[in-house]
């Protein structure tokens, strides 16, 4: 039962992704002029997801996995043009982690979920641009 209840967590935090792509969709319009606040979200909700994950990491003493998200967080936040498929793979670590501590395993999940609606309306800005 453990397991389908963090596959479910995974599948839902993810699903995001999916939302801000269709919001970008549905109002093309809003985001021309919204693209710096949606630049500038995904960028705060970056460093916010990396908190609970580096958290547990120290509670239960995982230095691999501490340095592992530490190295990941800088080059995803520093590189502008890391693929968002490896950047999500890094969060199933995140969540798995977090899944021992039950309190930051919601917090973690919730982030990862908020961080897709700047991200999937901002990858859907892209893809646009590069088929103009």
């Amino acid at each position: 039962m453990d397991f389908i209840n963090s596959i479910l967590v995974i599948l839902a935090s993810f699903s995001g992704l999916a939302i801000g792509y269709a919001l970008a969709l549905i109002s093309p319009e809003e985001m021309t002029p919204g693209k710096k606040y949606l630049f500038l979200f995904e960028r705060i909700v970056h460093v916010l997801v990396f908190v609970p994950a580096l958290t547990v990491a120290v509670i239960y003493a995982e230095w691999l996995y501490f340095i592992l998200f530490l190295i990941g967080g800088f080059i995803s936040f520093f590189v502008e043009n890391i693929h968002l498929l490896l950047l999500y793979f890094l969060f199933v670590f995140m969540i798995s982690l977090a899944a021992k501590e039950p309190s930051f395993h919601l917090v973690q999940a919730s982030l990862i979920f908020l961080y897709g609606f700047p991200a999937g309306s901002l990858l859907r800005i892209r893809s646009f641009s590069l088929k103009n």
